[in-house]
């Protein structure tokens, strides 16, 4: 082969190989940024957060009895034969309202803990605020925007995507990471909230040991024979797995709620004159979309929730100095993504002198905002802490039915002492 044909060789595989390169980065960009925008745009995101306590019923369950429900509808459970004897049904009712008093008792220990955990979390809110609404961060916030439009503006975006949307995207992501880092804390606050879950857990077991401190020795050792629910419980046994992800997305979600800002196709060439700090503005008052370049971001990620609103300025911006280029008095002097960038600082020189005014006039209710969704957060977690922190209520009290029946009956065992024994209607 000569050396001009072994030169074509090596160019063919060099462009093949390269191009193989490219496209495959182009499409795992394309993959991301769908998969992103998916995320963004669901309504409703599942908090998949999941305390758990390794603890498990122990003792067998051996007679069924059928019984009449409060809605008179036959219905069977495990009983001993002796448990219409009026000994039984004193002491199972006894347990039960016990059980009642431990269930509520343990809530309300609970709700303090994770308050205790979330005041902390709260305070941090005007830390979070200091941040968006200083001046340095404007400035920060449209470098991220147009480092994006820079990265983004020779891309070819997937079908039904605008460079908008990639760009909104990406402020988002940011203003994600810094509510993550200043406000939530993951870090700190996991452990946190694993030490809040292990206090209330201790609180309820201690309850039980009373229940068990009230009967006689025999049965007390009964239970510590039976069972291990009177021993402290290992470390490894608790779980918490904190979906810290999934608070992001709810913080997302919170709706700005304004309606006083600009709207229409004149939005992103009023933010390239008036500067970023009217884009904060326009953000939270409820920005609704601008036509230059920003395309679909306008009713998309860029404004559908709390962050995407703060972002959607930011992008409007980027992109808006994208479209126009250098041919714009604003960047008149150079061309292309430089131009980009030039004409979007350029539209910042008034930005110092209303920044104040914008935070004046928005900061309470960015605040409150911010609030509700940390709200809703706690309320959930309150509630999986109390769901299985009751399962395990539940065991426990199960349990201690059943080794109660043997301790009265000689042998027998129960199951669903919750039920209304006066009722029962058969024996099998």
């Amino acid at each position: 082969m000569s050396g001009r044909g072994l030169f074509a060789a090596i160019r063919t595989l060099t462009l093949a190989g390269g191009g193989a390169l490219g496209l495959t980065y182009w499409s795992r960009h394309n993959y991301d940024m769908v998969l992103r925008k998916k995320e963004f745009d669901t309504k409703a995101h599942k908090d998949t957060t999941k305390p758990g306590i390794k603890i498990e019923r122990q003792v067998e369950p051996k007679t069924r009895v059928w019984f009449r429900s409060s809605e008179g509808h036959v219905e069977s459970s495990i009983l001993p034969k002796s448990a219409a004897t009026s000994l039984m049904r004193e002491r199972l009712r006894h347990l039960e309202n016990r059980r009642a008093e431990i269930r509520s008792s343990t809530a309300a220990d609970v709700k303090k803990n994770v308050n205790g955990v979330f005041e902390n979390i709260e305070d941090r809110i005007g830390k979070f605020a200091d941040w968006y609404f200083s001046y340095p961060t404007t400035y920060k916030l449209l470098s991220t925007a147009s480092a994006s439009v820079a990265r983004n503006i020779f891309r070819s975006q997937p079908e039904g995507y605008t460079m908008g949307d990639a760009v909104a995207l990406d402020v988002v992501k940011y203003i994600q990471k810094k509510y993550e880092l200043i406000v939530l804390r993951p870090e700190l606050n996991d452990r946190k909230l694993e030490r809040a879950f292990l206090a209330s857990f201790q609180h309820m077991q201690r309850e039980y040991h009373r229940i068990l401190d009230e009967e006689d020795d025999a049965f007390r050792n009964s239970v510590e024979s039976e069972t291990t629910h009177t021993e402290p419980l290992a470390m490894e046994n608790i779980t918490m797995d904190v979906d810290w992800a999934s608070q992001l997305n709810k913080i997302n979600s919170v709706v700005a709620g304004h309606e006083k800002g600009p709207e229409g196709a004149g939005v992103g060439a009023a933010l390239m004159v008036g500067g970023a700090a009217v884009g904060k503005a326009g953000g939270l008052a409820g920005l609704k979309g601008a036509s230059i370049g920003l395309g679909k971001a306008g009713t998309g990620a860029a404004t559908k929730g709390f962050l995407g609103k703060l972002a959607a300025p930011f992008a409007t911006k980027a992109v808006s100095a994208g479209s126009v280029a250098g041919g714009t008095a604003a960047a008149g002097l150079l061309a292309g993504p430089l131009g980009a960038v030039a004409g979007a600082v350029m539209g910042l020189g008034a930005d110092y002198s209303i920044n104040a005014g914008v935070e004046l006039l928005q900061r309470e209710s960015f605040e409150q905002e911010m609030r509700e969704g940390l709200r809703e957060t706690r309320d959930t977690w309150e509630e999986l802490f109390n769901e299985e922190l009751q399962r395990v209520l539940d065991v426990w009290m199960s349990d201690t039915v059943l080794l109660m029946s043997m301790h009265l009956d000689g042998g027998l065992a129960t199951e669903g002492a919750e039920v209304a024994l006066e009722q029962i209607v058969g024996v099998e």
